[in-house]
């Protein structure tokens, strides 16, 4: 609720006062977006005139991972964006896995710890640090 106190604040003064050395190409603090829409914008009618939300579509990616999550019909739909040049696909699918994961241990107990919850399978976790351990053999 703080957050709400402080609205107002300018978003380029709090740059200045984090003395943050500027690249205009990326955002000065931070690379990760979530959004969560958790309302619909209604159709209005004024007499004659018919508004309806704009959906824009697909535009360049300004964050390196955004994650935007909607309520639509009972349901959470999720759409990722994330740079191509930092992530390979591969890699957003693990992250697509482990964030499903984390909402099904949420959605089933409320009051479990993010911490808690475990993103790999038992049978995971050994295939993985089998795999890191024969990397690391040597033979002499």
């Amino acid at each position: 609720m703080r957050a709400y106190d402080n609205q107002e604040y300018q978003f380029e003064e709090l740059v200045e006062k984090l003395d943050l050395k500027r690249d205009y190409s990326r955002n000065p603090i931070f690379d990760t977006m979530f959004n969560f829409h958790n309302m619909e914008i209604p159709e209005v009618n004024l007499h004659d005139l018919k508004l309806t939300p704009y959906r824009p579509g697909s535009t360049a990616v300004k964050f390196d991972i955004k994650l935007m999550a909607r309520e639509w019909e009972d349901r959470l739909r999720c759409t990722l964006d994330y740079s191509t040049k930092l992530f390979k696909a591969e890699t957003m699918e693990t992250f697509i896995e482990n964030f499903m994961r984390i909402i099904d241990n949420i959605v089933r107990d409320p009051t479990v710890k993010i911490s808690d919850i475990r993103l790999m399978s038992e049978v995971e976790k050994k295939e993985m640090i089998e795999d890191f351990t024969e990397d690391l053999r040597y033979e002499f």
